[in-house]
């Protein structure tokens, strides 16, 4: 079974809470895919895109209009999962640039973009009791590239053995 964690909205253009907000028990933060809060939800993905693109030297953009449609392709390309989603968005415009439009940027011209806080999705990490511990604007580092599994999960549960140092 799929793990489900709730979204909030907050509607605040000066807050720095200002978006989307995922809650995530901290002890289930290695189930959530990583890469998924770069994708947002499907409005501000739209959103997101086109501030990225916006973004880049008019020279570029040029080549990108009208540049709502170039949005739009992209976007319906990522719901009928022709293109890799298992990475940054960055790098998955990235490619859509190259292989579309043949366009080949820096990976930087993307990366270095600062988002408006309403586009970056905030992770509220809750603790045992159900309290938020800490609010992250970015997937904590040492979680991708923790390969345990979450006891969260039944199947996990099963077979995890405590009191023992190796197997």
């Amino acid at each position: 079974s799929q793990m489900r964690f709730p979204l909030r909205y907050l509607f605040d253009c000066e807050s720095r809470y200002a978006g989307i907000t995922v809650s995530i028990p901290e002890k289930c933060l290695n189930l959530f895919d990583p890469h998924r809060a770069d994708y947002l939800v499907p409005g501000y993905l739209f959103w997101k895109v086109e501030f990225l693109l916006r973004g880049l030297p008019k020279s570029v953009r040029k080549e990108l209009n009208p540049m709502r449609e170039c949005v739009k392709d992209f976007i319906d390309l990522c719901h009928k999962e022709e293109i890799f989603l298992e990475r940054p968005l960055t790098h998955t415009l990235k490619e859509y640039l190259q292989e579309y439009y043949n366009i080949r940027i820096d990976l930087s011209l993307l990366e270095e973009q600062e988002l408006p806080p309403y586009l970056v999705m905030k992770i509220a990490l809750k603790g045992e009791n159900g309290r938020v511990i800490k609010i992250l604007e970015s997937f904590p580092g040492k979680h991708l590239i923790s390969s345990r599994l979450s006891n969260e999960l039944p199947a996990a549960k099963k077979y995890t053995v405590s009191g023992h140092a190796a197997w």
